[in-house]
């Protein structure tokens, strides 16, 4: 978590006579300016501060006064977020395990022996982060009632029930008889007597998000908003409408096979899960705030700082990006090696280099400023390659943490990247996670 510290500098009114400084003291006093209020106000003793539980309030606190005891507490206080956190994320999901054994509504789920342990942890955490958690949980459980209502409503019919959420009609399988073709001359006997009643949109149901399995291309490209998407992603969660969705990619001429979507759906789900239980983590993208490329109409000077701070945030944003992937693909069972290749190998698994379209922008606005002598123009691509390799060495590095430690997912969920050295058993320090500068 980022905080950023503002310096406040109080300015002195000189008065020319002492009736002049007589009338400014009275309007003074007089005032109902809110500034003049709080500076009124009464403010907590240190004692005060170090007891109340609230990040936020402390982190001012050893600001304002250089409080290293304050600081300290401030450490405290996350590290005891963190391991609260994995508590919480793995009670609600063992709640959700009770409610199936116990053939219970998912609504009930805060009423299981895991659930009331969960909400009784999450009174426990520091601000801010116990307040965003509740937050989270109420818009949760909003969503979880929409979609029990929305099951009632249309008899557990998929395509209507897709229609609602997505707001455009599934379509018809345009491929089906190319498949059923392939199928049948492939493998006659491997031809299903269910299979033409099977050409249908699937559905099921889990505590996270609403799961499809979808037979039609287009219907899943459009889901996707990528009229390529059929042909390269396996499936994906999605949180764009009113509830989340799985959706599972079943349009190959063969029917994925029971192993395969059984890996894709855990994947899936893991994400949802990961945006709905989290009580620390907060959706904040860098590159809204700060734009994302190169300037083509920007002198040398400022492209270099663009470079070295923009650039750089938006690549500990992918990081993020990145770190939920790897806890996805554990979580489906993927080894580390294969972690690797999907994250780092640029050719073969293009979709997972995030920074690739900002990669490849940021060398074409280079090579068309007209602002830019040559050696410029290499100095500042020389910047980009470091900045990439930069963001590679700490993702590789990432992963290898991740994998290596006999933790689950929940636990280094809340770990911050620039954290992760500390459970390397020494083999990794701070700087092994922080993305540097180049130096022009």
């Amino acid at each position: 978590m980022n905080f950023n510290f503002n310096n406040y500098k109080k300015c002195e009114m000189f008065q020319p006579d002492a009736e002049k400084k007589k009338e400014f003291k009275e309007e003074i006093l007089d005032s109902d300016n809110v500034d003049l209020k709080k500076e009124n106000k009464k403010e907590l003793t240190e004692e005060e501060v170090l007891n109340s539980n609230d990040v936020s309030l402390l982190i001012e606190y050893a600001k304002k006064n250089r409080s290293k005891v304050a600081i300290d507490k401030v450490r405290e206080l996350l590290e005891i977020s963190r391991e609260t956190g994995e508590e919480v994320v793995q009670n609600f999901l063992n709640s959700f395990k009770e409610c199936e054994k116990e053939k219970i509504d998912y609504l009930d789920f805060e009423n299981t022996e895991s659930g009331k342990i969960a909400l009784e942890l999450l009174e426990k955490m520091p601000e801010p982060f116990k307040s965003r958690a509740n937050e989270k949980l109420e818009n949760y459980k909003k969503e979880l009632k929409y979609n029990t209502e929305l099951l009632k409503k249309h008899n557990n019919d998929p395509k209507k029930i897709w229609k609602e959420i997505t707001g455009f009609d599934y379509g018809e399988d345009s491929t089906f008889m190319e498949r059923f073709k392939v199928f049948l001359f492939r493998d006659g006997k491997a031809l299903s007597k269910d299979y033409w009643k099977n050409n249908k949109l699937k559905m099921n149901i889990n505590p996270f998000s609403i799961e499809f399995i979808i037979r039609d291309k287009d219907s899943y490209n459009e889901l996707h908003s990528d009229h390529d998407a059929s042909k390269y992603t396996g499936g994906f969660f999605t949180s764009q409408f009113k509830t989340g969705i799985t959706a599972i990619n079943d349009t190959q001429c063969i029917s994925i096979p029971k192993k395969e979507y059984i890996g894709i759906s855990k994947h899936e789900t893991e994400h949802a899960i990961h945006e709905r239980t989290n009580p620390i983590t907060t959706d904040k993208y860098y590159s809204s705030r700060l734009g994302s490329q190169l300037d083509k109409n920007s002198n040398f000077d400022s492209n270099k700082i663009m470079i070295n701070k923009a650039s750089k945030e938006i690549l500990y944003d992918y990081l993020e990006q990145a770190k939920d992937e790897i806890f996805a693909y554990k979580k489906s069972g993927e080894k580390r090696r294969m972690i690797k290749d999907i994250l780092l190998d640029k050719t073969e698994y293009g979709r997972y280099d995030y920074n690739q379209d900002n990669r490849t922008n940021n060398f074409n606005t280079i090579n068309n400023n007209n602002l830019l002598s040559n050696d410029e123009k290499l100095k500042l691509k020389e910047a980009v390659d470091f900045m990439q390799s930069e963001y590679d060495r700490v993702l590789k590095n990432m992963v290898d943490v991740i994998y290596s430690e006999n933790k689950s997912v929940e636990f280094f969920r809340n770990v911050p990247i620039n954290e992760l050295w500390k459970y390397s058993d020494g083999k990794y320090g701070r700087t092994d996670f922080i993305i540097k500068e180049f130096k022009f």
